[in-house]
């Protein structure tokens, strides 16, 4: 039984390795950009998107640094 099943499905395994590697094409003619978006370089840092907030959570092992070290890292984040 092993045998007869083993070729079956390594031409399984082959075919849908070839069919994952089908490489269809994009045929997105826009570039894949969002003209709604500016570009990176049109940015202004500190007057474009101030709304923007984020939450910075460190896990660590290490107790030593909680005190010492990820407090100035919170310092100098909130710069």
């Amino acid at each position: 039984m092993k045998k007869a099943v083993s070729p079956f499905l390594a031409l399984v395994m082959t075919l849908t390795l070839l069919t994952a590697c089908g490489g269809g094409s994009n045929s997105d003619p826009s570039g894949g950009t969002d003209s709604s978006v500016p570009s990176y370089d049109s940015l202004k840092v500190g007057e474009d998107y101030t709304d923007i907030t984020a939450e910075l959570r460190v896990i660590s092992h290490r107790t030593d640094l909680i005190d010492m070290t990820f407090t100035r890292y919170v310092e100098e984040v909130n710069k």
